[in-house]
């Protein structure tokens, strides 16, 4: 059988970092009185929908920056990232101190391969908030795409210490050491993730990435299952488990 090697910082480990929403839950106006952006703006099953919501809102609210970040996130969930990192714009233009919308305009770039933009982003929220975990692990997990292996190691360890039970700096460092090609070192890591949070469908496939690489075949089996378990539309997992001669359809 032949063994799976990672390539590329992103190219088999999953390594996102959801986008977030504001703390506030309000919207960020120009006036001293604050409108509150409705729920269906906020958060809604059919994201199509959310843009709509999102769209009326600021038809009334142009100067919410919430407003516009809610309808980013929306975007992003569509992989919209252009339209998304455009209403970031706007969001970051209405309130030039929001961590939150540097952070997720941060991540928008990413994924249309600005790295280096992404990494400005996550730089200025760490300026704007030097405790803020999100932006020192998006900035890491930019720095690891760009193989700059030590950059990205720092940014992991401070949000370690910044936060120690934030799963996700654990996870992303975890990816580090498998590209690194220290493979034991990356299991004991998302282990640490998945103390932090049992459902972390991500660290349980990273997690079989390392032991595949280490040839513990059986091991990296049941995690590509429990990757599978707790989210049944990872289909990297599934593809994995057929490439291992598994069903992925029997999680027993």
């Amino acid at each position: 059988m032949a063994l799976w090697k990672p390539a590329i910082a992103g190219a088999g480990l999953s390594i996102v970092l959801a986008l977030v929403t504001p703390a506030t839950g309000l919207a960020a106006v120009d006036t001293k009185k604050e409108t509150k952006v409705p729920e269906t703006c906020v958060a809604h099953a059919d994201p199509e929908k959310q843009i709509t919501a999102c769209t009326d809102f600021l038809e009334k609210n142009p100067r919410s920056a919430e407003g516009y970040i809610m309808r980013g996130l929306a975007f992003a969930r569509i992989q919209s990232n252009k339209q998304a990192i455009a209403d970031f714009d706007l969001a970051i233009k209405l309130d030039p101190k929001s961590t939150t919308a540097y952070n997720n305009r941060g991540i928008a770039r990413r994924l249309v391969g600005q790295n280096d933009d992404a990494i400005k982003d996550f730089t200025k929220s760490i300026e704007l908030d030097p405790k803020y975990v999100l932006g020192y692990v998006g900035r890491g997990i930019s720095r690891m795409v760009k193989r700059d292996f030590d950059g990205s190691e720092k940014d992991f360890l401070a949000a370690i210490k910044i936060d120690p039970d934030f799963g996700p700096s654990y996870r992303n460092l975890g990816n580090l050491r498998v590209q690194q090609q220290r493979f034991q070192d990356a299991i004991a890591l998302y282990n640490e993730a998945l103390i932090r949070d049992v459902s972390d469908a991500d660290s349980y496939f990273n997690r079989a990435i390392a032991y595949e690489a280490l040839r513990n075949y059986n091991v990296a089996i049941m995690n590509y299952r429990l990757a599978l378990k707790y989210d049944p539309r990872m289909v990297a997992a599934a593809k994995a488990l057929d490439r291992l001669g598994v069903d992925p359809k029997k999680l027993q």
